[in-house]
């Protein structure tokens, strides 16, 4: 009886292990795969990167909480180098959550991976309209990365806190961020960051000399196209389309709105494509009113689903330009509009809005 219970026991210290080996060997599959898509993901493969973590995220749920137990460095590890998915997707209080659960179980980490976590938390905070807690974070991590050192983890870092900045109205430290961190990046010879950095500093000068940002962002652009970066140049097509309906150029700013929407939605990017579908309906909202108000409904169903913020100036327009169509179509249509578009899906509103692009270039090409 003995020796049974003996062999018994033996074989569970066996299945033991080899659960415990097969889980490392888990983990350290996506710890790599993690970290490659992180910096793969800035590049022209930047859309199949994010399509494959999106396919391995129930994988990387179930290796993050293995590890949080287990290896907690590891979990770290992954969480922070998906920053990308977390953001890009609009994963926002998922990827605070494991950001925030492997940071406190790993207190031993290396400095740099606990100021990498600390800006990602932070710059998923800013995202969610969550600024105290972004400034928090953003400060801790550039302490850090400037007691390591660590040129590229304080220009990521500054750029953060300069678009903090600017949402908390500091016009003064954002451009002194911005432009700090475009200093370390063409310092470190980072081609794409330099961009995203010219990019963001356009933003902080914009108040102050909108020719100047236009200057940065249509840079950005070009450099962007030139890398193949997706999100670069939604983004830079972004701020080129808020430039131009606060010129009151509104078909310009329609088509720069639709030159971001077509790279957002092979992306799947709802926060970002939030601020498109919002921006388009601005420009369209005075000849075009109840196509606008779907897609002012669609903006703000995909910004209540991921917990996005927009932007102060996104928000401050997304008001004026709601308000323009309701005064033209009247309480009635106007909601029967509204409910239309927050039923529509994301794909259905930005082929929504591409249309009604297209058809206002060609009018504008005919006239």
């Amino acid at each position: 009886m003995l020796e049974t219970i003996r062999e018994f026991g033996l074989d569970q210290l066996d299945a033991s292990r080899e659960a415990k080996e097969a889980h490392e060997r888990h983990t350290g599959y996506f710890v790599t795969m993690a970290e490659q898509a992180n910096v793969e993901s800035n590049r022209q493969e930047q859309t199949a990167w994010l399509d494959r973590l999106d396919a391995e995220l129930d994988n990387l749920r179930s290796a993050m909480d293995w590890a949080l137990h287990h290896q907690p460095r590891s979990a770290l590890r992954i969480a922070a180098a998906l920053h990308p998915l977390w953001d890009v997707r609009t994963h926002l209080s998922e990827g605070r959550h494991w950001l925030e659960q492997a940071s406190a179980r790993d207190q031993d980490a290396p400095a740099t991976l606990r100021a990498a976590a600390l800006n990602g938390i932070g710059n998923l905070a800013m995202t969610q309209g969550d600024l105290a807690t972004a400034a928090a974070r953003c400060e801790e991590s550039l302490h850090l990365f400037r007691a390591e050192g660590d040129l590229a983890g304080v220009a990521a870092t500054l750029g953060n806190l300069g678009s903090l900045a600017h949402r908390q109205g500091d016009i003064p430290r954002a451009e002194r961020c911005q432009t700090e961190a475009l200093q370390l990046w063409r310092q470190l010879g980072r081609r794409e960051w330099v961009a995203g950095s010219s990019l963001n500093l356009g933003v902080a000068v914009g108040d102050r000399d909108p020719d100047r940002a236009e200057e940065l962002w249509a840079e950005s652009l070009t450099e962007f196209e030139a890398i193949g970066n997706s999100l670069g140049i939604a983004a830079a097509s972004l701020n080129l389309g808020e430039s131009a309906l606060e010129r009151g150029e509104h078909e310009q700013a329609a088509r720069w709105y639709a030159r971001a929407l077509r790279p957002l939605q092979e992306l799947k990017s709802p926060h970002y494509t939030a601020a498109g579908l919002s921006g388009l309906a601005v420009a369209v909202a005075s000849r075009n009113a109840e196509p606008a108000t779907r897609l002012f409904a669609a903006a703000n169903a995909l910004c209540e689903t991921t917990g996005a913020a927009l932007s102060p100036p996104e928000a401050t327009l997304y008001e004026q330009g709601r308000t323009v169509a309701l005064t033209q179509l009247g309480d009635a249509k106007f909601t029967t509009a509204w409910e239309a578009g927050r039923a529509l899906s994301l794909d259905e509103a930005v082929a929504e809005a591409l249309a009604l692009a297209d058809e206002l270039a060609a009018e504008a090409d005919g006239g």
